[in-house]
């Protein structure tokens, strides 16, 4: 659920942290969470939709409710969609 939380409640990137973007190449920030530092990435932008699009949740999972629900599957709890 650790993994999740990371995604659900949050945005996948701000404005701000986009640096730079042109015809072909989006350059953005991003936090090493091992070392806390702060680096920056360039990729093409079919490249970083793609990663982007990753951490979007399926339209049925947004809500905090479903999400909630989903976590007793399996425990003999019926969830409630």
């Amino acid at each position: 659920m650790d993994y999740l939380a990371r995604y659900a409640f949050r945005i996948a990137i701000t404005n701000a942290r986009i640096v730079v973007m042109d015809e072909i190449h989006v350059t953005f920030q991003y936090k090493q969470r091992d070392t806390n530092e702060w680096k920056a990435c360039r990729l093409t932008g079919v490249e970083f939709l793609r990663r982007f699009l990753m951490h979007v949740l399926p339209k049925v999972s947004r809500t905090s409710e479903v999400l909630t629900a989903r976590s007793g599957e399996g425990q003999g709890h019926e969830p409630a969609l």
